[in-house]
């Protein structure tokens, strides 16, 4: 076993011995952390990705942009009642591509599957949206799922009979599609029930793109009742061919950001989650795209950063403490503000810095728990200032 590797193992084991329940700190991707959106805290650039207009949302690398488009996803179901928008993560290292940059056909293909996970997974932790159908909109519900889903309908519903909860599924399908209240089992069971009697006997035949897309629209809008589609795009940057390169994540785009205006007729919005060096070279690329399109920065500021930990801090111990001080010792206070004061102004920053304290930790205190001290910020810090940059702080 490496040393990493044992660091690693010996941090979860002291952040139970100080009362966390897990380790909120782990996971410095958003798009990997299945319980991201119980510890997402309000940011006034929320409203501009929550707004039914084509949106961009700029940030840096490690500034937020993922839990953005998951906060974004959970604010669509939560607390909004009635006819709300229907949201689709469009993560796109999660597809392979043929060609780079991608087709409209491919980007379509996409959206047709993460549509379809999206929906499966609403609808676990919503069965009322299909249990209140005609026999006739079910079944075409239950074949759009048989369809298009990456893996069989039917196992996705012995899953859930067996584990009895939705919570199954988004590890499954999307780590970080996760709603709160869930449903009773007993509903749940229900649902998988009506899922399985409206299934027909027909092959599964996956629809074109384009075909498959409507099928889509026509469910979430005419079916299902949504008010509006929101499109949310995130990882361009993530590939290879895209890393560093504006124009490249520029022209992955073109595809889907040519057709912003004629889905914004219809009711299906936009949404890319960017990094800040691509708003320049969309300006010059696309026609009117100033003009067309609502642009916020995603900025952060050392109390926000504070309250991002501490957010952590008390979902992580059951809401039983919320700020690092609790597991500190006297001679250190308000230990968020400080280290929030001590990086650049970036969620994975701060998160980078806040692992490597507990590293410390572990590493002064390798036998017995105790408290964090000084020391341990002291050289976290020495640490992190030695490592300049993102791309250095994994390990």
């Amino acid at each position: 076993m490496h040393l990493f590797d044992t660091t690693t193992n010996l941090v979860e084991l002291r952040l139970r011995e100080l009362g966390f329940q897990f380790n909120p700190f782990e996971y410095l991707e958003a798009s990997g952390d299945a319980r991201l959106g119980e510890y997402l805290i309000g940011h006034e650039t929320f409203a501009g990705a929550w707004a039914e207009t084509p949106t961009c949302v700029f940030a840096p690398a490690g500034g937020g942009k993922t839990a953005m488009h998951v906060y974004t996803t959970r604010a669509c179901w939560v607390g909004v009642g009635g006819l709300h928008p229907f949201p689709i993560p469009y993560l796109l290292t999660a597809y392979p591509f043929e060609h780079a940059p991608p087709t409209l056909e491919s980007h379509l293909r996409n959206l047709v599957r993460s549509g379809a996970i999206a929906l499966l997974i609403g609808l676990a932790f919503r069965p009322e949206r299909l249990l209140g159908l005609a026999p006739t909109d079910q079944q075409m519900l239950a074949t759009f799922l048989a369809n298009t889903l990456p893996g069989p309908l039917p196992r996705y519903l012995a899953i859930l009979r067996q584990a009895n909860t939705p919570f199954v599924l988004p590890p499954l399908l999307h780590r970080a599609y996760v709603l709160p209240n869930p449903p009773s089992a007993l509903i749940l069971m229900r649902l998988c029930d009506v899922l399985e009697a409206a299934m027909t006997d027909e092959p599964v035949v996956p629809p074109a793109p384009a075909a498959g897309f409507e099928q889509l629209v026509d469910l979430l809008f005419r079916v299902l009742g949504f008010r509006s589609i929101l499109l949310l795009v995130d990882g361009a940057d993530a590939f290879p061919e895209t890393s560093d390169d504006p124009v490249a994540i520029t022209e992955w785009l073109m595809p889907m950001f040519a057709q912003a205006q004629r889905w914004a007729m219809r009711k299906i919005y936009l949404k890319g989650f960017l990094p800040l060096e691509t708003e320049p070279v969309l300006n010059e690329r696309i026609p009117n795209f100033a003009a067309e399109t609502t642009r916020a920065r995603l900025q952060w500021t050392p109390p926000m950063l504070a309250e991002l930990i501490r957010k952590r801090v008390y979902v992580a111990s059951g809401g039983e403490f919320d700020s690092l001080d609790a597991i500190s010792s006297p001679d250190l206070r308000d230990v968020e503000a400080l280290l929030a004061a001590s990086v650049a102004l970036l969620p994975r920053e701060l998160l980078i810095l806040v692992r490597r304290v507990f590293q410390e930790y572990v590493h002064r205190t390798p036998d017995a728990t105790g408290y964090l001290e000084p020391i341990d910020i002291d050289n976290a810090l020495a640490w992190y200032r030695r490592h300049p940059g993102s791309t250095y702080h994994h390990s």
